[in-house]
């Protein structure tokens, strides 16, 4: 379950740090994995507190312009390093196989 919360920071580390337009930006986050139920009934999910854009070298912070669903689910669901549609959640996370 942690792979899962990994893949949720990487996933609001590129957003962020690409609406602020500064890649040195640091966001901040905490992520809580939650796995309620059982086995026949197992939903994992996840909390966060995120900030709304990041912290920058200077000592200050940017905030981003708004969360915007279409873009964090483009990043969710583009690989990384090729581009190809389908493949961060598998990337970072190694699931599903």
């Amino acid at each position: 379950m942690a792979k899962l919360s990994i893949c949720a920071w990487k996933v609001m580390n590129t957003y962020l740090k690409s609406v602020v337009s500064d890649e040195t930006g640091v966001p901040g986050a905490n992520i809580a994995v939650q796995t309620y139920g059982d086995f026949l009934n197992f939903n994992p999910h996840l909390h966060a507190i995120t900030t709304d854009g990041c912290f920058l070298n200077d000592g200050s912070f940017k905030a981003a312009p708004g969360f915007i669903l279409e873009d964090l689910e483009e990043i969710l669901f583009t690989h990384p390093k090729t581009g190809s549609p389908g493949k961060f959640l598998q990337h970072w996370t190694g699931w599903p196989d």
